[in-house]
Formats: structure tokens, C-alpha cells, sequence
């Protein structure tokens, strides 16, 4: 796997991060993000691991949509596997919730299509995401949901958990509380941790093998050739699921806080 996540800073990013690393089936890891990812926010959830491993490329506090996409057309080609985990803080206002949350995970969609070696992209969305959805945060995600289908990934998977729980939000009280409240809550209710979903994301992208053609052309290009020619020179040949009784409907689609719940509880019996 060669991948690419774009907010590999935030609370998930991290975490999915972590995963790959600790995996020696990545191959690359590359993170776009607003902000620099530190060594040390890797070593803490693992001190044998190191955030040098992973390479880095900084978009600047406000990215433009445009620069976004420019940006990750240019530096994504050659990554099998795309992971958009990015998204506004709970108290942004809704200019920005439509810029972060639509806008530029729009912008990151259409540059990893146009890069044209990922074959797999992986979206976190959210529970009740709709593009006529009259809440700022669920219309955007929705809208980015539609463009991410729309763009045809030969593989796509949406996950929309219900709730995210994360190091800020943890207390006491939630630690004693919603395990024993589990048994009663609707599958379709349940909450999942930042961790858990970041290695639900991984396990199940790293199920999809991505078979990129090479055309040996491109060893006869030079940096600032034309940009179509080179992408016409790296494409998807081939797509498919591996791994004991995993198959596609498990990995790619809508993936629902039941099935988030269920691939959960199946990674820690494997």
C-alpha cells in the first residue's frame, strides 16, 4: 500500500497513521495536512514507532480549494490508496464547516482522481450525511459524498460513524457507562473511538489490492513534461479484495455505525 491521508493531524488521521506504520505491507505514507505532524504524536501512541517515517507536505492554514487540488494531483500519483479524514472543529463557524468539510475534501477527490494511480478512496463522513440535509456540517459532508461517487474510484468506502469518541471528549463516567450500556444500544447508535475507526480504515484498505500499470514511457519524461502525459503514463489495471472470508460489500460502499460496530468486534476475534 502507498497512501495518501489528507488531515493526518487530526484525531483520526493520527491514529490511521499509526496503523500503517505499524504494518509492513505500506509501502509510502504521505500526509497532507494544514499543519506538520510531529514525531512525537506518533511515538506516543507507539514508542517503537517514528513520525520520520512518514512524509509530509503542508497545505498552509487556509488552503485554497484550487491549490488543494493542484497540490494533490501533483504529489498523490503513485499512491494506491487515498484516505480523506479531515474536518472542522465542532465550534467552526459554517463558512468554514462548507470550506473544510465539502470544499476541500471536493478539491483532494478530484486531485487523487486526476493523479490516476488510486484505486481505492476511503471518506470519513458522518451518520446522517445528506446533501438536503438543512445542517450545514451534514449538507457538506453529503455534498462531498456525492462528488467523491460521482468521480468513480474504481473502490470507494464512506464511513459515517455515529458518534466519535475522542482522547478530549474521554471521562470517567463514559469509560464505566457506555459498555454497559452497549448491549441495549441500536447497533446504528453506537459510538466508536478515534482508534478503533482508525484501524477499521486501515484493515479494510489494506484488504484492497491496488495493481498500478506503468507505461515505460515514463522513465523518458522529465519533471515539468505535461502533466497529462504523465498521468496518462500511470493508471489502475486492477482491483481487488484479499484476505480470508473479507469480501467487497465489507470494504466498500456506505459503511454504517452496525457495519463500523461489526468489523470492530471482527478485528479483535482475528
Amino acid at each position: 500500500m502507498r497512501a495518501v491521508v489528507f488531515g493526518g493531524t487530526g484525531q483520526v488521521g493520527r491514529r490511521l497513521i499509526v496503523e500503517m506504520l505499524k504494518s509492513n505491507t505500506t509501502k509510502k505514507v504521505l500526509s497532507l495536512s494544514r499543519s506538520r505532524l510531529y514525531p512525537l504524536e506518533i511515538a506516543v501512541f507507539d514508542r517503537n514507532l517514528s513520525g520520520h517515517d512518514v512524509h509530509q507536505h503542508m497545505l498552509g492554514k487556509v488552503p485554497k480549494p484550487e491549490d488543494v487540488e493542484r497540490e494533490t494531483r501533483r504529489l498523490v500519483r503513485g499512491c494506491t490508496h487515498a484516505f480523506s479524514v479531515v474536518g472542522a472543529s465542532r465550534k467552526a463557524s459554517d463558512d468554514v464547516i462548507e470550506a473544510v468539510d465539502g470544499d476541500l475534501v471536493k478539491a483532494f477527490a478530484r486531485g487523487c482522481r486526476d493523479a490516476g494511480t488510486v484505486g481505492h478512496f476511503s471518506l470519513l463522513s458522518q451518520h446522517g450525511a445528506e446533501s438536503s440535509s438543512s445542517d450545514v456540517r451534514l449538507r457538506a459532508k453529503g455534498e462531498a459524498e456525492n462528488t467523491v461517487l460521482e468521480l468513480g474510484f474504481p473502490v470507494t468506502s464512506i464511513y459515517r460513524p455515529y458518534n466519535l469518541l475522542t482522547t478530549l471528549q474521554r471521562s470517567k463516567w463514559k469509560e464505566i457507562l457506555l459498555p454497559l450500556l452497549r448491549p441495549v444500544t441500536p447497533p446504528n447508535l453506537r459510538s466508536v473511538s478515534v482508534g478503533d475507526l482508525g484501524k477499521v480504515m486501515f484493515q479494510n484498505a489494506s484488504r484492497i489490492h491496488v495493481n498500478v500499470e506503468t507505461d515505460p514511457r515514463h522513465l523518458q519524461l522529465r519533471w515539468g513534461d505535461n502533466e497529462e502525459d504523465r498521468a496518462r503514463n500511470h493508471s489502475v489495471k486492477e482491483v481487488s479484495v484479499q484476505g480470508g472470508d473479507w469480501d467487497v460489500s465489507e470494504v466498500s460502499g456506505v459503511i454504517l455505525p452496525k457495519d463500523i460496530d461489526r468489523i470492530v468486534n471482527k478485528l479483535k476475534t482475528e
